[in-house]
Parts: C-alpha cells; structure tokens; sequence
C-alpha cells in the first residue's frame, strides 16, 4: 500500500474524499481551521491500494517544551468533533486492518508519539481493526434524527411533551429563520451568555475570531438558525453544518428570558422539517456533557429515540518514547499521570490535584 501525508491545500485530499462517505468534519477546510484553533499543524494521511483505501485527519503538535523532547518528536490527534478515519466503501475488515498498519508506519515515520482518534457515530469502522492498534473507549450515546419521512411522521416522532411545546411555540408566534446574517451577532452574544449559565469550560468560551474562521472554512455548508419570538427578539440559536446528507448540530443557546418556553426545541423541528424537504438523511444533535446521559442528553433523546455509540482510540505509535515521556513529567511533577488521561505526558497537574480522571 502506498502511504501519503496531504496538506489542506493538496488537491489529492478532496480528490479521495469523493470516494468516501464523509462528514463535514473531514474537509481540509475545516481541519485547516481546527489547527489554527486547537494549535497543531492540519493535514491528512492518505493510503491507497490503485485507489484510495483510507483517509485520516490529523492535527500535528508540538509536545510541551517542558519535557526536553527532541524537537521532531510531536503527537497526534484528530480535530474536535467527529473527523474519524473513513474507510473505502467496499474495503473489508482486513482491508482496514493492513490500512491502519500502514498509516500508523507513516506516522512513527514522521515522529509522532500517540495517536488520539475520535469515531464518528454514523459513519461505521470496524472495531477489530481498531482494537489491533490501541485502546477503545465508549464515551455514551449520541441522538440521531431519521430525516427519511413526511412532515407529519417528524412531528409524531417527537416525544408528547416536545411535541406539545413546538405546537405551543408555533401558536405564540416562535418562527425559525434560516440563514440570515444579520442575527450573528445577536446568536454570539447568546451563546456566550448561555455558556456562563451553565459554567462551560474555557475551551466553549469562543472568540470572535473563532467564528469569522469558520464561517469563512465552511462557507455555504454552516448554516445560522435563529428562532425569533412574536416581538422579533431572537429568543434561542444554533449554528448548524450540511454536507454529504448529514445535518450537525454545532453549538446554540438560548436567551434566559425565554428559558421557559423552551424555544430551542422549535429551532430543531424546523431544521428536522428542512432537512428532510431537502433529502438529506440524518440530524446528529450529539450528545449529553462529557458523554454522560443527563438532563441535556434526555431532551435531545425527546427529539428521536435513535442513538449511536461515540468512542475515541488511543494508540502509542512509540512505546519507548511514550515511556520516556511520561517518565521526564513524572520527574518534574513528582506524581504519576492519573489513568485515563491521554496522553499521559499531556496531563495537566491540576487535574491530578483535583483527582480528575480526564481526557485529551
């Protein structure tokens, strides 16, 4: 098999993405901008057979100086959300196997130490393959929206009491609009507010450069949502991606003075209704905070009853460097990293101070 590394601006990258089922999460586009925002270096690992077999997004990045590692020496992870590696339709188990062992030769090729992936809860990989090369791990469940029905079978999907709301909504004069500009700056304030309220972490906390970039990465495949209330004032809002068939919920809020109408919940029918005029076929609304099935994961679940499993990967390209760097933090430190951080090396030592269990 024939291994590549691609840049964002090699043409071979979208070329190859033709032959897979993808998301938005694997446009060199976005993966260039989730390098400038996560700090890593944006690329893709390409495996062909004659054609392409297998396409990894990866975020290149420099290990902490603290650790002494020889300047070459980086790691590696896929960028935030759901950039898994994709497989060639008619590939088989063993196909994915061979694929990964050689992308991960290109990898230990280029220095890198581990290999953090996220999965993709719609576009399936085999597990097998996986488990060969790293450590699993199930983080929960995702909600998922069939988009493959009438107006009317959406709505006598949605559970009674989403289903009364959105009536309710739609009488008191709640409308979504659809990709109108104007209210970005109304939808960035609101999500910042919302994300104080519920005390995000600082990662949430996006600047306004964060949201030039990725309107300007993804262009006509993100989509603004804004539910307006009778008065005109924009009550709930959400940043949506289309691409390939597949709607993904981005982030949203909704203001506190219409907390208890619950507007957000007209915002995802009339995206549900939309995307199903246009034939696409899924609306991903992820899942609850940090994977756990609580209070938010249980109002996206009143939207549909599908769910799909998220998970993550870790693999040691380098187990001897791997070893070595968690020994150079341990010197430093005087505490070992806490099991189920990934990488190791990476943990801060807050997070053992504090008894976290946490991941990259």
């Amino acid at each position: 098999m024939k291994t590549l590394f691609l840049t964002p601006d090699d043409p071979r990258w979208e070329q190859a993405l033709a032959r897979f089922e993808h998301d938005m999460y694997h446009l060199p586009a976005y993966v260039a901008f989730a390098a400038r925002h996560e700090q890593g270096t944006a690329g893709a690992i390409l495996v062909e057979n004659r054609s392409p077999v297998l396409l990894l997004p990866v975020l290149l990045r420099s290990l902490p100086e603290t650790l002494a590692a020889p300047t070459t020496w980086c790691d590696a992870t896929t960028p935030y959300g759901y950039p898994a590696p994709l497989l060639a339709p008619r590939a088989t188990a063993d196909d994915a196997k061979e694929a990964l062992e050689a992308c991960l030769q290109q990898l230990v090729a280029m220095d890198v130490v581990t290999l953090f992936l996220r999965l993709h809860p719609l576009l399936d990989f085999p597990r097998g393959a996986l488990d060969a090369f790293g450590a699993i791990v199930d983080h929960g469940r995702t909600v998922t929206v069939p988009l493959d029905r009438e107006e009317a079978g959406l709505m006598q999907g949605l559970r009674s009491n989403h289903r009364r709301d959105v009536r309710k909504l739609g009488r008191r004069g709640f409308r979504t609009i659809l990709d109108d500009w104007r209210y970005e700056e109304s939808f960035r304030d609101l999500y910042q507010a919302t994300m104080t309220r519920v005390g995000a972490g600082d990662y949430y906390y996006f600047d306004d450069a964060y949201f030039r970039g990725l309107r300007t990465a993804l262009g006509q495949t993100l989509h603004l949502a804004a539910v307006l209330a009778a008065n005109d004032e924009v009550a709930a809002a959400g940043m949506f991606t289309r691409h390939q068939g597949i709607i993904e919920y981005h982030i949203g809020g909704t203001a506190e003075a219409y907390l208890s109408a619950a507007p957000s919940k007209r915002m995802f029918y009339d995206l549900m209704c939309w995307g199903a005029a246009q034939g696409d076929r899924w609306l991903h609304l992820g899942g609850g905070v940090g994977g756990h099935e609580d209070s938010l994961f249980r109002f996206k679940q009143g939207f549909s009853q599908t769910t799909r499993p998220f998970a993550t990967v870790r693999i040691v390209c380098h187990a001897d460097r791997y070893q070595w760097l968690l020994e150079q933090r341990e010197s430093l430190t005087s505490e070992k990293a806490a099991t189920g951080f990934f990488p190791g090396y990476r943990q801060p030592l807050s997070a053992i101070r504090e008894g976290g269990s946490h991941e990259d």
